[in-house]
């Protein structure tokens, strides 16, 4: 019986130890702290930036306070919720579905009344043909001379679905601009890791956009403690490459 007794109060104390992890907590606030990272960038896009990642990571335990801390620094709604859904594209539905309850339950504890307007612009029968103008406009005469070389088997991933899904439902979204849409993209795209060519041309498009040398790399700045050192330094040394001045 006593045997039976020290066996609970050890599994009790392993169950306690494995729900509360103060040391760690402490370490997550401390690099988490989004007034002392990432100075460059201004605080609304630190948000973006952090908001972004954990979208594309798929990590719902830290979607509701990072989503109350955004609104309480100024964000709206609409652009809270549009940082989530510009990762779609990039790291599928799959992830970006399973963060969107904590989302919307943050949402719904602030005082937001659910659902957010709309902020979509386009129709079926517009979305390709402003997506190509948004794409052509971050990427060039490229994008027009890639809709002309795909080959006719690769056309609906590389012609359809990467101009009117990835630009035209997305790019063209309001409460964001160009440029918080491409950072946000690059970021969704560090996280998946292993993705250095979409990376590069993503840096490419956020110069495109108006984007900097420095906000690029603070933006990983705000994105380590989620994405961690070896996603980080790659994109780093894209970074780097990219922009050697």
């Amino acid at each position: 019986m006593q045997s039976r007794r020290i066996c609970r109060r050890r599994s009790s104390k392993s169950r306690n130890e494995s729900i509360s992890a103060p040391d760690a907590d402490a370490v997550l606030a401390r690099m988490t702290k989004l007034s002392e990272r990432g100075l460059s960038l201004s605080l609304k896009s630190r948000h973006l930036v952090m908001l972004a990642t954990l979208s594309a990571i798929g990590l719902p335990e830290h979607v509701e306070s990072a989503v109350k801390a955004a609104l309480r620094d100024g964000l709206t709604p609409a652009e809270v919720k549009e940082a989530f859904y510009q990762t779609t594209p990039y790291v599928g539905f799959a992830r970006v579905s399973s963060v969107l309850k904590p989302v919307n339950k943050a949402l719904s504890e602030s005082g937001v009344k659910l659902p957010i307007p709309s902020q979509g612009t386009v129709t079926d029968e517009t979305r390709f043909a402003e997506g190509f103008k948004v794409q052509s406009g971050i990427f060039g005469d490229a994008i027009r001379r890639m809709h002309e070389t795909a080959p006719e088997s690769q056309k609906a991933l590389l012609v359809r679905d990467l101009t009117g899904w990835c630009f035209g439902d997305y790019y063209t979204r309001k409460a964001l601009d160009l440029r918080e849409r491409e950072l946000i993209t690059f970021l969704a795209i560090v996280a998946l890791g292993g993705c250095e060519a979409q990376v590069r041309a993503h840096v490419n498009g956020n110069v495109t956009v108006g984007a900097l040398k420095q906000p690029l790399i603070d933006a990983l700045e705000v994105g380590l403690p989620f994405l961690g050192f070896p996603r980080t330094l790659n994109a780093l040394a894209v970074v780097n490459d990219v922009l050697k001045a």
